[in-house]
């Protein structure tokens, strides 16, 4: 998902983004140097809890969701059936062959919540072919893991919504039940995938700030609610940018944020994106030319950097210099598409302020997903 939020476009690898909230990480070595428990390994408790999260927002979510009301059927017994299929499945029915559970199929079931039709239509994609129905072709074992990590995202962000829309509404200050709030937490950033809105944001931020409330071990929660804090920031500039007369955004919170994000996850690969929002307040022009000159003191030849200074120099008017810089960082790295679109831009008389774009990713990487 690519949210364009004024003059910089903030990505956020929604997908990459819920694997790593729900995923069990790899231990990392701690001061007590304990391990972290594996997902299928109970808990021992003959071991002292190590100083990380003891639950994992994929453990939160492998018990099936509590039985409820209907959230889709009210029309079709193919969408009865499909909802109680999918809310009956544990993850631990899913796994890589043979156990993988034989997943339900929508086919017939028109919802008529747009939300949901949304969720049915990624479910289809990521899962029919291989999931739902016998797979029409041999996988080799890394072609079924790939599609089997994409079903199974799909998969948890449908059942996920469902359980959620199947329950008695509830203030999210309210709940107290951590598999609940890790539902409420999944299918909110399934949402911010198509529909990038303050409120959808704000229901992300409060079950993030509730579950780290129960748990303050929870890293998983404590990363989501940094990262909502980030874009909410970013979303509320915006709009005061934009002659807006809303709250203006509380950086220092989000500095307290990430700070408890850095005690439990030091090496985590998102906190120089999200520091660098927070520090220069939404990537204010001003505040990131003084970061990059910073930055490039200690990497001087990072074509990036280049690029991202070479951006606020063209904001703050200084066009020479703008184009000076970025001819530079195009001559070390002459195929990189970015820098030669905002090249052409830099070149033409008649460019506006806003024309100059870049980007800044706030998700995870790839070595972050489902293992």
């Amino acid at each position: 998902m690519k949210a364009r939020l004024g003059l910089i476009a903030v990505f956020a690898v929604l997908g990459a983004i819920a694997y790593a909230l729900f995923a069990e990480k790899p231990a990392r070595e701690r001061p007590a140097q304990v391990s972290a428990e594996t997902p299928s390994a109970p808990p021992s408790p003959a071991r002292n809890a190590p100083p990380r999260e003891i639950h994992s927002i994929r453990r939160l979510l492998v018990r099936k969701p509590p039985s409820g009301k209907s959230a889709i059927a009210r029309t079709s017994p193919a969408c009865r059936a499909f909802e109680a299929g999918i809310l009956g499945i544990s993850l631990d029915d899913l796994d890589y062959p043979p156990k993988v559970a034989r997943l339900p199929s929508p086919r017939g079931c028109r919802p008529k919540s747009a939300r949901v039709a949304k969720l049915f239509d990624l479910y289809n994609k990521a899962c029919a072919e291989t999931f739902v129905a016998l797979p029409t072709k041999k996988l080799s074992r890394d072609e079924w893991q790939a599609k089997f990590r994409d079903c199974e995202l799909a998969f948890i962000t449908a059942r996920a919504t469902l359980a959620i829309l199947s329950r008695e509404t509830k203030p999210i200050a309210e709940m107290n039940d951590l598999g609940d709030l890790a539902d409420v937490l999944v299918a909110e950033i399934a949402e911010l995938q198509t529909s990038f809105t303050p409120a959808v944001v704000a229901n992300l931020l409060a079950a993030a700030d509730r579950m780290a409330e129960l748990d303050g071990r929870l890293e998983s929660a404590v990363k989501a609610g940094a990262m909502a804090s980030v874009l909410e920031g970013v979303m509320k500039k915006t709009a005061r940018d934009q002659g807006g007369d809303g709250a203006a955004p509380d950086w220092d919170d989000v500095e307290k944020r990430l700070r408890r994000l850095e005690e439990l996850s030091p090496d985590d690969p998102d906190l120089d994106s999200l520091r660098r929002l927070a520090k220069t307040e939404g990537m204010t022009p001003e505040l990131v030319r003084e970061d990059s000159l910073a930055r490039l003191g200690l990497a001087p030849a990072n074509p990036r950097e280049q690029e991202i200074l070479a951006w606020a120099d063209w904001r703050l008017g200084r066009r020479d210099e703008a184009m000076r810089i970025l001819s530079e960082a195009l001559r070390r790295n002459p195929g990189d598409a970015s820098l030669r679109a905002n090249w052409e831009v830099v070149k033409d008389p008649a460019a506006k302020a806003e024309d100059f774009k870049i980007s800044i990713q706030v998700g995870v990487r790839l070595s972050e997903i489902l293992r």
